[in-house]
């Protein structure tokens, strides 16, 4: 049994500092943005930086589509993902957050994840985003303001705000 008395969303932040390039003075070059961390299992947290579980999800894939590396540590592979700038975070802080939004999603609960997601990127200052997965794609792309008659003014503020920050 787990005495860690922290949330979930504490734990995975816990996990996933550890491994921030800034942490070590390096710079993001790409920001990984994926949909959720996973649910725990009998227990278990099988996340991407916990490198206690050994749990063959993301963490394999990455390892063999940025390492080609067939078998291999997770704790080696998350020190090499961090030395080389590559960091990920979730867009949903848990699981329970993102099943909570496709119980009742309104356009107010969307925005406010959407526009978490802008200021985590803005505080990382990442040289690249890659999102991953099309429901995250779709979720932020609904949030856009897109230049129509409707959302003229939100679309000029969304462009002028973004070109003028580094």
């Amino acid at each position: 049994m787990n005495s860690d008395k922290r949330t979930l969303e504490e734990r995975y932040s816990s996990y996933r500092e550890e491994y921030n390039p800034a942490r070590i003075g390096k710079k993001i070059k790409i920001l990984f943005v994926a949909e959720s961390p996973p649910k725990p299992r009998s227990g278990k947290l099988p996340y991407f930086y916990n490198k206690y579980s050994q749990f063959k999800g993301l963490w394999w894939h990455f390892n063999k589509a940025l390492y080609e590396e067939k078998t291999g540590n997770k704790e080696e592979f998350l020190q090499r993902f961090m030395d080389d700038g590559y960091y990920l975070i979730d867009l949903f802080s848990t699981r329970n957050e993102l099943n909570q939004l496709r119980k009742r999603a309104n356009y107010e609960q969307v925005l406010k994840i959407t526009q978490r997601l802008f200021k985590n990127i803005e505080r990382l200052k990442p040289e690249k985003v890659i999102l991953l997965g099309k429901r995250s794609v779709k979720m932020i792309a609904a949030c856009l303001p897109f230049g129509s008659k409707t959302n003229k003014e939100r679309f000029h503020n969304f462009v002028s705000t973004a070109i003028r920050k580094p």
